[in-house]
């Protein structure tokens, strides 16, 4: 079974986007993108199709004065990775910055539903390292590949969104409209797509098998042995990220 990429990202991402592609395609040559870019100009969207990927075509209007603020967890977390002067120009979001990474599961739901596919969703800022066909592998005997931790108040806790495989089957189908449905209702909520995975697993949990992934598939600590490394945060602003970037933008 084939293995479908997809990510959703505005026009800012470009470059980012360009380094996912090429990175990706690098090292596993067979895989196939689906890419919802928003606001692009036609220069940008021709840019992949004419590489073969497929992309849907979005307007979104929505605010991008950042006028909402992140709630207490994900603030801690930014201290925690930042500077407090780096940290204060990320507490704040705008209602685009949310449609721009939660409208992604969107993405999801019509490739379970269009496609034979098993499908792997990932932030813009994603960088792949390597091979990860072993991922395909569990994808096979697993519904959801993802980093998660146990949790004595709700038995699993989801620690990073931002790299998910997905196996193709009904099961998947009905737990990705859950998470769609709570999305989208809560759209403007920076963190509705954490709690939109926990609410769906409260449901489906005696029919989901999780697969949780090491820490090398969503690195963003930038180990030298991990396979993806993640943008998060100020990452993207690092040197060692900046390089490697680099190494896979289209001359």
């Amino acid at each position: 079974m084939s293995l479908i990429v997809t990510v959703a990202a505005d026009a800012s991402y470009e470059e980012h986007i360009d380094g996912l592609v090429n990175s990706t395609l690098q090292y596993n040559p067979d895989y196939k993108f689906v890419i919802r870019l928003i606001n692009c100009e036609h220069s940008i969207i021709k840019k992949y199709t004419d590489r073969g990927v497929q992309v849907i075509a979005d307007t979104c209007n929505l605010d991008k004065k950042k006028t909402l603020i992140k709630d207490a967890a994900s603030i801690k977390s930014l201290l925690q990775d930042t500077t407090l002067v780096q940290a204060r120009s990320r507490m704040l979001y705008s209602k685009f910055q949310c449609y721009c990474t939660h409208i992604r599961f969107a993405n999801v739901v019509q490739l379970l539903e269009t496609t034979d596919s098993d499908v792997l969703v990932v932030d813009a800022d994603t960088i792949v390292r390597g091979n990860i066909g072993a991922l395909e592998d569990k994808m096979q005997t697993h519904h959801i590949c993802i980093r998660y931790s146990k949790s004595d108040r709700c038995g699993v806790e989801f620690d990073n969104e931002g790299f998910i495989g997905i196996k193709n089957c009904d099961t998947n189908r009905r737990f990705w409209n859950i998470v769609l449905d709570h999305v989208t209702e809560n759209m403007f909520d920076w963190d509705s797509d954490y709690h939109a995975l926990a609410s769906a697993y409260s449901i489906m949990k005696d029919d989901i098998e999780l697969y949780d992934l090491s820490p090398k598939y969503k690195d963003d600590k930038l180990d030298s042995d991990s396979l993806v490394w993640s943008g998060s945060f100020s990452v993207k602003d690092s040197g060692a990220y900046k390089d490697e970037l680099a190494k896979y933008l289209t001359k």
